[in-house]
C-alpha cells in the first residue's frame, strides 16, 4: 500500500516527521511551550501558555527566544515571526534587529506591528507603545494590544 500521504493531523508525513523531528531538539521547556500553543490554538493569550506550559517570564522568554532560532534556521520565517511577537509581548527588548530582518523578510502587518512593538520597548518610549496598542486593537490583536497598553503604562 505504501506510506501514507497524510497523517491523522492532515500534515503529509513527510513534514510532520521533520517538524516531531526538529521539536525533539529543543530543550525541555521550549518544547512544553510549543505543546500548550499547539493545544491552545492560534489566537491565545500568551499569559495563558506560560502559565499553562508551567514556566516563569525569565523561562518563557527564554524558551520563544529558543523557538525563534530553531525557526529562522529551518527557513520557517513566519513562525520566527510570530515568536517574536510573543517575545516582545512579554517584554523582550533584545529584538530589535532579528525583528527588522523578518520584517523585511516576511513583508506583512504581523511584521511591521512586531517591529514598532519591539523598538518602542527598547527605546523604552511609552508614547509609541501606546501607538502600537492602538495599531494592534485596530487589527483585532486585542491581547496584544492590552499587553503593548500595559508595558507602555510601566515605562
Amino acid at each position: 500500500m505504501g506510506v501514507p500521504l497524510c497523517t491523522s493531523t492532515g500534515l503529509p508525513a513527510g513534514l510532520s516527521d521533520l517538524l516531531l523531528a526538529r521539536m525533539e531538539r529543543l530543550s525541555a521547556p521550549a518544547q512544553r511551550v510549543l505543546r500548550v500553543a499547539a493545544v491552545a490554538g492560534r489566537h491565545v493569550d500568551d499569559e495563558l501558555v506560560m502559565r499553562a506550559s508551567g514556566l516563569d517570564a525569565a523561562e518563557y522568554e527564554e524558551a520563544t527566544r529558543e523557538a525563534v532560532q530553531t525557526a529562522e534556521r529551518g527557513g520557517q520565517s513566519a513562525i520566527a515571526l510570530r515568536a517574536l511577537q510573543d517575545a516582545a509581548r512579554l517584554g523582550d527588548a533584545r529584538a530589535v534587529q532579528r525583528a527588522q530582518r523578518l520584517a523585511v523578510e516576511v513583508n506583512c502587518v504581523l511584521g511591521r506591528l512586531t517591529l514598532a512593538h519591539a523598538r518602542a520597548l527598547a527605546a523604552g518610549d511609552a508614547g509609541a507603545l501606546t501607538e502600537v496598542a492602538a495599531d494592534l486593537a485596530d487589527r483585532g490583536m486585542h491581547p496584544a494590544a492590552a499587553d503593548a497598553s500595559a508595558q507602555a503604562q510601566r515605562v
